[in-house]
């Protein structure tokens, strides 16, 4: 159940990291970069959350030779935001982790900031 809606999902969930999971994706290995910035920029955040205009300045990040506009970084905010990926808190002009990135990558967020875990999802 989501948090922030209290809307229930039932989900499928491939948790391998192989060759056939890769190709099954829309997005570029610049968009995963991206969006591996905004993920670890909110787990290490105070509030669990990130900035809507810290998640675009953002894109700046990334290595000179993979740039991307803010246009681009808003079309993947706006589309990870409709594929649940994340959800836009509009009142706090913020995003946070949505449903499907809990699920989906969960093992991958508890291997990598398991000590950080308890800012995204106090009990």
């Amino acid at each position: 159940m989501c948090e922030h809606t209290g809307t229930s999902y039932y989900c499928f969930v491939n948790n391998q990291e192989d060759e056939i999971s890769k190709l099954c994706s829309n997005y570029s290995p610049l968009d995963f970069a991206y969006f591996r910035k905004i993920l670890e920029q909110m787990i290490l955040s105070d509030q669990g959350c990130i900035q809507s205009t810290d998640s675009l300045t953002l894109c700046n990040t990334l290595p000179e030779q993979k740039r991307m506009t803010f246009t681009h970084a808003k079309v993947l905010l706006r589309g990870w935001c409709n594929e649940h990926w994340l959800i836009e808190d509009r009142r706090n002009n913020s995003f946070q982790l949505g449903p499907r990135a809990l699920i989906e990558l969960g093992q991958y967020i508890q291997s990598v900031y398991g000590e950080h875990i308890s800012k995204l999802c106090p009990v």
